[in-house]
């Protein structure tokens, strides 16, 4: 009895009207159409078509796809030597499937010339043509689309992208975010260079660097970059100003199509090593090599002398050392060991311990965290680790946790976004003071290192230090209620464990 996939249809046809051959194969697609092909055009032009002997019939060959009717009807397209679909004008979600769909089934024909319109039509679906670029490898397309893709919420890139894919945006756009916080302000070379002047340069810069820092690709875009020295030069009647702000924001997007391209390396951490019969060595991944290759012998790996040795006191009738004065790198190593050998009547010490010292090594322990599956020692360290470095974390956390924690920092950003340095605590706006500037400093140094604003420390010397610069008590306490407001909405963010 036919199962029902199998079922007669009646006398599908090929949907390329111009064709005359005989049809010798239905396709059953996934929203339940049915189009008849022939065997020797798949043969022919798409080589990753299951064989002909799969789900043969009397009469005719039976085969059913995962993709819908419009990806395969334009495939079946393709497998014609007659004229071909315009490309240019299908919808740009039907081309991505299409695009996909190409590269699934080796329809080597039309890999080009798909890959050429997805670069082309790159600004309609930026994350769609980059999750393809980087899944087929394709680094010319992923280099277009990426600058696309800069100003997507972390929320999109993380749905649509593999976790691999968004540490690497990540990082790619974190270069950009580093630029545009260390870039210097304009020298503009007045005959006096008047206070006023100095006081506009400063504003103008705060205000697009606000800009880029929530919308990067900005900065590639000649127009924006036009229409802000135009909005500036209607503000302002100094000639020497007007061609320094032309010159410091041509200056920057310079640097910014300099840094380096988006091209994806493997961003998995090394936890096997290879030697070769030529005695060379290679780092590659455990995991790789147990999905993509069954029949490699199985690994060796071992902790180092100190971990076991202290492996043995901890389980021993012994006196046990006091964890609280060990160096914290040891205690991380030995807490992996811990939970490796399933020391269960040590696990729990660990995980308080791992806690309470957090600050001493937020990136391990948050790694430790994640691993182990400890969401309230997660909460704990997570908070610490804003200010390290993409490629730290990246190298501690591996992909999906790195892409966790990119989230997580956003969310103190977008604090530091919205409260901004152009706020004033005057009504009138004195000129004579300097709350702008005090503003300023504290959000730059917020956005390098988010973790400060939990910092009582650093808040008091923040406000303290303003004292110097200005001797406007309103400026002041201006600058310490607005750096309370913003501790009052960073502790209001949702903790790291909602993400996992």
């Amino acid at each position: 009895m036919a199962s029902d996939s199998e079922k007669d249809v009646d006398g599908p046809l090929c949907p390329v009207s111009e064709c005359g051959l005989a049809v010798d194969v239905v396709i059953k697609t996934s929203d339940a159409k049915y189009f008849g092909a022939h065997l020797q055009n798949l043969e022919n032009y798409a080589h990753g078509f299951p064989p002909v002997s799969f789900g043969k019939r009397k009469r005719t060959n039976f085969l059913e796809v995962e993709e819908d009717s419009e990806v395969v009807s334009l495939m079946l397209h393709f497998v014609h030597n007659l004229p071909q679909p315009d490309l240019r004008k299908i919808e740009m979600d039907i081309l991505v499937r299409l695009a996909e769909a190409v590269e699934k089934y080796l329809m080597y024909s039309v890999m080009n010339t798909c890959r050429i319109v997805m670069e082309m039509r790159v600004r309609e679906d930026p994350l769609g043509v980059l999750a393809y670029a980087l899944k087929h490898n394709h680094h010319d397309v992923a280099d277009s689309a990426a600058p696309e893709a800069l100003c997507m919420q972390w929320k999109e890139i993380r749905r649509r992208l593999s976790a691999a894919g968004v540490v690497v945006w990540g990082e790619y756009r974190e270069a950009f975010l580093i630029l545009f916080r260390e870039y210097p302000n304009q020298d503009v070379e007045h005959p006096q260079y008047p206070r006023a002047c100095h006081e506009d340069a400063e504003r103008w810069r705060r205000s697009v660097i606000l800009q880029l820092l929530g919308a990067p690709r900005l900065i590639l875009d000649d127009d924006w970059r036009e229409n802000e020295i135009r909005n500036q030069t209607r503000l302002s009647t100094c000639l020497f100003c007007t061609e320094g702000w032309r010159t410091w924001i041509y200056g920057l997007a310079r640097r910014a199509m300099v840094l380096p391209k988006f091209i994806p390396d493997c961003v998995l951490p090394v936890d096997i090593v290879v030697k070769t019969s030529d005695a060379k060595y290679f780092g590659t991944h455990l995991q790789s090599l147990e999905s993509c290759a069954e029949g490699f012998p199985p690994s060796s790996l071992g902790e180092g002398g100190l971990v076991n040795q202290m492996d043995i006191e901890e389980d021993s009738e012994l006196p046990q050392p006091d964890l609280r004065q060990v160096p914290i790198g040891v205690l991380v190593r030995l807490a992996e060991a811990v939970e490796k050998y399933l020391i269960y009547s040590s696990m729990s010490i660990f995980r308080l311990l791992m806690g309470i010292r957090a600050p001493e090594a937020p990136l391990g322990i948050l790694a430790y965290a994640l691993k182990h599956g400890y969401p309230d020692v997660a909460d704990c360290a997570a908070p610490h680790s804003l200010g390290i470095s993409w490629k730290e974390v990246r190298k501690e956390l591996g992909p999906i946790g790195t892409a966790l924690w990119g989230e997580y920092r956003e969310s103190f950003l977008d604090v530091f976004k919205g409260h901004g340095g152009s706020r004033s605590f005057h009504d009138d706006e004195p000129p004579e003071c300097e709350e702008a500037k005090l503003l300023y400093y504290a959000s730059d140094e917020l956005f390098s290192s988010p973790e400060r604003i939990l910092n009582k420390d650093w808040r008091d010397s923040e406000v303290d230090d303003a004292k110097y610069l200005s001797k406007c008590s309103t400026c002041t306490g201006g600058l310490k209620l607005w750096l309370e407001h913003a501790l009052e909405e960073v502790e209001a963010l949702p903790k790291f464990s909602t993400l996992l």
